[in-house]
């Protein structure tokens, strides 16, 4: 159903598949901020959920390695304290391999 706009469930859906309510939804929850860097981090976050909640009504989610990492942005990355050393991060793997214990002893950088 997308008579008005893209029609997706955990985002647009909920709004009659109209994107310009959607949007607004987003600048309203956004407003009790005191950063306009919410509005991004609203969006994300339900844009996500939203490809979570397809790939789990889809039956899809148990076969899927899910890895989200944000960088912390260029203003932050000369910092020592918590804007230049610590950014959110989430894995969600798929069905079987947490249950195979694994060992990384290796180095892990995030510059490419």
């Amino acid at each position: 159903h997308m008579e008005n706009g893209w029609s997706v469930e955990g985002m647009t859906a909920e709004f009659g598949d109209n994107c310009t309510a959607y949007r607004e939804d987003v600048k309203e929850r956004a407003s009790q901020s005191d950063s306009n860097d919410d509005l991004g981090a609203i969006w994300v976050d339900d844009a996500i959920g939203a490809i979570y909640q397809a790939l789990n009504n889809t039956n899809q989610l148990g076969d899927t390695l899910i890895l989200f990492q944000l960088d912390h942005g260029k203003a932050e990355k000369d910092k020592i304290w918590e804007g230049g050393i610590r950014i959110p991060q989430f894995i969600h793997y798929p069905d079987g391999i947490a249950d195979t214990p694994r060992d990384w002893s290796g180095l892990v950088s995030t510059i490419g």
